[in-house]
């Protein structure tokens, strides 16, 4: 029927239009093309056209790029256990003079990146050494404090976020469950992420008990963390 005047068309083609069935293409002899539009086919009653502009290349390539990261930074690296007794545990704490209890960590470390299958955070040192005498590292499972009146050096961590501590060094929130390891000069596993994260901070903990035999002396050991992106 008739349009009364002033009312929007809406014209489909090509495709768009319920029975098309093929798309108007770009001319191959000219840049410009006009498209005419009657009201009736034959009748110029009313009447409307419109120029495309046809161009060789008329996309737009956008590019960036995002560098591999990551981050890792520790907290304190001048931890100690101050004196050491026979008698009890003594846990290491960031200003060097020690605890009876594990109730903070030494120091913690920090660690963020965007590789697609997340990091792995790794340790290699020797045990504590004063000359030639060393005290024994040790392994210990689901206790707070090992054995008192044994040499034992060992480490737990905790995290918190996500990362899957290795199960020899997991340091849960419960303090009868406390694991504690140490493997001495060899580079070992302790926490690992799967994905990309987020910065997630993994907290320190260091444990040592003495034999009454343990020689005196100044024992101290430097034990290096790295941290790598498994991109």
């Amino acid at each position: 029927g008739e349009i009364t005047a002033g009312r929007c068309v809406q014209v489909l083609i090509g495709l768009n239009a319920a029975s098309g069935n093929a798309q108007l293409t770009s001319p191959n002899n000219q840049n410009t093309l006009v498209v005419e539009v009657t009201s009736e086919l034959g009748v110029a009653d009313d009447s409307g056209s419109l120029a495309l502009d046809f161009v060789t290349d008329d996309s737009v390539n956008v590019s960036a790029t995002v560098d591999a990261q990551i981050s890792f930074t520790i907290s304190d690296t001048a931890i100690g256990f101050g004196p050491l007794a026979v008698a009890n545990v003594r846990y290491a704490t960031a200003d060097a003079t020690g605890s009876d209890t594990d109730s903070a960590a030494a120091h913690t470390m920090a660690v963020a990146t965007n590789a697609a299958t997340g990091y792995a955070v790794t340790y290699n040192g020797p045990t504590l050494t004063s000359g030639a005498n060393t005290i024994d590292v040790a392994a210990i499972t689901n206790d707070a404090d090992g054995t008192a009146g044994a040499e034992q050096f060992a480490m737990g961590f905790s995290t918190s976020g996500d990362a899957t501590i290795t199960a020899a060094y997991d340091h849960n929130a419960v303090a009868g469950s406390r694991d504690w390891a140490f493997v001495a000069s060899t580079t070992t596993s302790i926490a690992s992420e799967i994905a990309p994260t987020a910065t997630e901070t993994i907290s320190a903990f260091y444990l040592a008990n003495i034999a009454a035999t343990t020689q005196p002396g100044t024992y101290q050991t430097d034990i290096t963390y790295i941290a790598t992106g498994t991109f």
